[in-house]
């Protein structure tokens, strides 16, 4: 090793695990693994071993590129774990499944905006709400989802916090699409301690949040990519529904991490909050 390299300030790789022997030490990338025997002045070669094998970096990362690297593995390798949840059915609300407005998908693509003002429905029905839900983040029968999932296992929940939608008490829900229903949740916080955005008033708030172990369970370090991808989707899909059905909503991903997941309440502890949607008419057209 020259004098060049002996200066240099060598990092391990994102992702890779180093885990004791009888023999040494073990770093393992997927199927890629190095036994480091401990020996002494063996420092040099180990480090050589390490970089041939990739799994040691010498040079500087934006924090980006580590994220993406640190999501590379594993490769695609579906577990088949089950989409649906069960869940306690005391309480729970069925909402009614409409037909959307006669609108063609080019003008609403055409008119989809992301408002940074906001104002309450003029007229807001729970009737609606279930026809939005249905289109935008609903199922069939069989589970088949109107946005696509690796796997499919589905990590991503979504939240419904009413304020002003009629015939629906007020207050925190959990969105089952499974059967269509509501489920009572008991918040602990309000949205606006969470929200950074000064102008937003809303009708309803919808919270997607993803269950980060059931994402790892399927996919390891890359369900953190495949979360991240169907909320994406999913927020499409609620724009897209709100403009047909003449609403507008806000795709906020900047907010408060700690007051959004206390809005939760209990759940916020095992979930992580990825998209706050109000969802209302805009003030201005943007």
């Amino acid at each position: 090793m020259n004098d060049d390299e002996d200066k240099k300030e060598y990092r391990l790789k994102p992702g890779v695990r180093v885990c004791p022997t009888t023999e040494g030490w073990e770093f393992s990338l997927g199927e890629t693994k190095v036994l480091l025997e401990e020996k002494g002045g063996a420092s040099v070669p180990a480090v050589r071993q390490l970089l041939e094998k990739s799994l040691l970096q010498a040079e500087p990362q934006s924090p980006l590129k580590w994220v993406h690297e640190a999501t590379a593995w594993p490769p695609i390798v579906s577990r088949h774990l089950n989409s649906s949840r069960v869940t306690n059915q005391q309480g729970m609300i069925h909402l009614r499944a409409g037909d959307l407005p006669d609108r063609s998908l080019a003008s609403t693509l055409v008119a989809r905006r992301s408002p940074n003002k906001m104002r309450p429905l003029p007229q807001g029905t729970v009737c609606e709400l279930g026809v939005y839900l249905k289109w935008a983040v609903g199922s069939d029968e069989d589970d088949r989802r109107m946005y696509p999932s690796a796997g499919p296992l589905y990590p991503n929940r979504i939240f419904v916090l009413n304020r002003q939608m009629e015939s629906l008490e007020p207050g925190l829900y959990e969105y089952l699409s499974q059967g269509h229903v509501l489920f009572p949740c008991e918040p602990d916080g309000e949205v606006e301690k969470a929200l950074v955005q000064p102008d937003m008033e809303f009708s309803f708030c919808l919270i997607i949040a993803v269950d980060l172990t059931r994402a790892e369970e399927g996919y390891g370090f890359r369900g953190i990519r495949f979360c991240l991808m169907e909320a994406g989707h999913m927020m499409q899909n609620l724009q897209l529904v709100a403009q047909a059905m003449d609403w507008d909503a806000a795709p906020i991903g900047g907010f408060r991490d700690r007051q959004a997941a206390n809005i939760l309440g209990k759940a916020g502890a095992e979930l992580a909050p990825l998209y706050l949607v109000p969802v209302g008419k805009a003030s201005e057209r943007e």
